[in-house]
């Protein structure tokens, strides 16, 4: 009766339609990056279209059947609204969004192939003017390397004329929609609203493995991350593969309800979960290395005897969108494909995983199910124990060996020879900073929780789907923690956080913090527990603070957007512009739509080259010739220019530091001068 009370009251019709309304964000935001991916590879991108079928399909997979009914209590709908609150106040803090338009980095090649795909209508994107120009110009604005030529930084021009942006194209063309519906403002916010509606994940994901109370405090943890609020302002697509992530899992979960949410309870959620997730092989490329353990142990579980039918569904849906990717890398992004032998000897890898899964005799997995049952503690022992190992050696002796003190100079004598191998090298190397950095984050008592976390996990963990979660998460996280590919710098680097290690991180932290806590009784030992949890989530919430506070408020490039505006004001209409400044040429084309080449390797020779022949060929042609520098010409130079116009290019940028959180932003004052080649200047 009291059930029936608390599903009727107005907090709980509340709270039930915020779980919809959950679910229709996000499947209007996956229905929406499908479509505009699709939509820009036909050539037929219409914004607004998109958002209004996006919000349709999205209605419509709200109202299907599920299995989790379970009545919403006042408490649970209390936790619900402030965590919409806490998402729908995320602008104070994560925006304005910084203003990547041109330089040479990867959120600039997205924010630009974002306005060329708005601009153009689709991909590849046109290539107007390059195989027009004199043969002594194009060699100095088209670099040409074996088969490969780039025109931009990240651009490159295909055989047939056309331009292929680097990387895959996903979030771009997503940005796309969103500056098309909302103006350019709203193109460069959309991480800010992907952060809104990664907290809402969260949330939904952990209410149902611990409660609203322990869900409400994984989303202010997730929240309150510098790498997460960094991320709102910095146009890279991790994360997108964050939400899409979380979506999938929060999409199992949902349709799991009362058979466990290992069972992926009906058909068509199990499917859509699968797409959701799979969705981000079309965003980035080493998603592969979340993916590969978790459809090996998805096998496994089919194999053991799990439930066949819905982990089909969701291998599925996995592999639909897994197709598009190959072919959208295939046609619309040849000219990308990162450590190719490190993703063919993961594939062949993961070839025999499968292979070896399925090629099992019924006998060994009888076998193999009886040992499961009958050392399952054990099992789990040895797992939380070689965690605890990995840990003590990243945390502790990796650092030791890489400062070359008088530790590492024992290590070295004792290992003799093998002290010069790679082994030693990957192990002492410069990745070996890897754990304080992430320290320098989030601050040590996080850190430290979320490892305790893990290993808590490991040895108490009963979902079926969390513990293939778990345990695919921990595989990526190892992995980056060893040989973390990124720039040397901490900002930019803890993007690589974002799609996995992060929430599993705070769904660790999230899971100590209850253990400890403990379970619903009443006494003395149970109001122990909860203020000790309470101490704890106070010193992991102090030790994130100056990070936090430090990321909150600054951006990079602020108002670069209106002054590249105001530079391209001043061009005439019709002109040809060439720059030597890496990044604005792209920026012209693809943001403001002006036909600009830019000079590859800039020094004063090719400039005054270049600056030559654009006066010869002035001669010949009866469009405006002009010429973009940071320099201020005289001399030679200005035998062939005129002064055209000139632009403040003012901005500012936070500090780039290799291992830690920056604290100030530094300003970038410039000036760029604009020229027009002439035959006969006045001088």
């Amino acid at each position: 009766m009291r059930k029936r009370e608390e599903a009727g009251s107005v907090f709980g019709r509340i709270g039930t339609s915020l779980d919809g309304l959950a679910v229709f964000f996000l499947m209007t935001c996956v229905f929406a990056a499908w479509l505009a991916l699709g939509s820009a590879e036909l050539h037929h991108f219409y914004p607004w279209a998109i958002v209004v079928v996006s919000a349709l399909a999205g209605a419509g997979v709200v109202g299907l059947p599920r299995r989790d009914q379970r009545p919403v209590s006042d408490k649970m709908a209390l936790a619900r609204i402030s965590v919409w609150l806490l998402a729908g106040l995320s602008p104070l803090w994560t925006l304005p969004a910084g203003e990547y338009v041109h330089a040479v980095w990867d959120p600039v090649i997205y924010t630009q192939t974002a306005f060329g795909i708005l601009r153009h209508g689709g991909l590849p994107l046109p290539a107007a003017g390059f195989t027009e120009l004199p043969g002594d110009i194009a060699s100095l604005v088209v670099l040409r390397e074996g088969s490969v030529t780039a025109v931009y930084p990240g651009f490159f021009l295909g055989g047939n004329g056309l331009l292929y942006p680097a990387f895959f194209h996903t979030f771009p063309a997503l940005a796309a929609v969103a500056a098309g519906v909302l103006g350019p403002t709203g193109g460069f916010a959309l991480n800010a609203m992907l952060y809104a509606l990664s907290l809402l994940l969260m949330y939904a994901v952990t209410e149902r493995w611990w409660g609203p109370g322990w869900a409400m405090v994984a989303s202010v943890l997730l929240a309150a991350h510098a790498a997460q609020i960094w991320q709102a302002g910095f146009p890279t697509a991790e994360l997108l593969v964050q939400v899409l992530l979380l979506g999938g899992l929060f999409l199992l979960v949902r349709g799991g309800g009362n058979r466990g949410e290992g069972s992926c309870a009906g058909l068509v959620p199990s499917f859509l979960a699968g797409c959701t997730m799979g969705l981000t092989f079309t965003v980035r490329i080493d998603t592969v290395l979340f993916f590969a353990p978790l459809v090996l142990m998805i096998l496994g579980w089919i194999r053991l005897g799990g439930n066949r039918t819905r982990c089909w569904m969701l291998l599925a849906g996995l592999s639909i969108p897994a197709m598009h990717a190959w072919v959208h890398q295939t046609m619309f992004s040849p000219f990308y494909l990162p450590r190719p032998g490190l993703l063919a000897r993961g594939a062949g890898l993961f070839v025999v995983g499968v292979v070896t899964i399925l090629m099992l005799p019924r006998t060994w997995i009888t076998g193999i199910r009886t040992a499961a049952v009958r050392f399952e503690q054990r099992l789990r022992f040895v797992l939380a124990a070689g965690w605890g190992g990995w840990c003590l050696w990243a945390l502790i002796l990796r650092p030791g060996l890489a400062a070359d003190g008088a530790f590492a100079a024992t290590v070295k004598a004792w290992l003799g020879p093998l002290a010069d191998t790679r082994g030693y090298a990957v192990a002492a190397g410069r990745d070996a900073w890897n754990m304080p950095i992430l320290a320098e984050l989030a601050g040590w008592p996080f850190l430290l929780a979320a490892l305790a976390g893990v290993a808590w996990l490991l040895l108490r963990v009963r979902r079926p789907l969390q513990a293939v979660w778990l345990v695919a998460s921990a595989a990526v996280f190892v992995l980056y923690m060893t040989a973390l590919h990124h720039e040397r710098v901490l900002m930019p680097m803890a993007r690589r956080l974002i799609p996995v290690i992060l929430p599993f991180l705070v769904m660790a932290v999230t899971a100590v913090l209850a253990a400890i806590a403990g379970e619903r009784r009443s006494g003395a030992i149970r109001g122990w527990r909860q203020g000790a949890s309470v101490i704890c989530f106070v010193l992991v919430m102090a030790g994130m603070i100056p990070a936090t506070r430090a990321v909150v408020g600054m951006r990079d490039f602020p108002g670069l957007a209106g002054q590249l505006h105001e530079l391209a004001s001043q061009i005439p209409e019709e002109a040809v512009v060439f720059t030597d400044v890496p990044g604005l040429g792209a920026a012209l084309r693809m943001v403001e739509g002006i036909e600009a080449y830019e000079l590859h390797d800039p020094d004063r020779v090719r400039r005054l080259t270049l600056i030559r022949n654009l006066g010869d060929w002035s001669r010949i042609t009866d469009r405006p010739l002009m010429y973009l520098s940071p320099l201020p010409y005289g001399g030679e130079e200005r035998l062939h220019l005129d002064p055209a116009g000139f632009q403040k290019m003012s901005t500012s940028r936070m500090q780039q530091l290799p291992r830690s959180v920056p604290k100030e932003a530094v300003d970038i004052p410039g000036t760029l001068y604009l020229y027009r080649a002439s035959v006969e200047p006045d001088k």
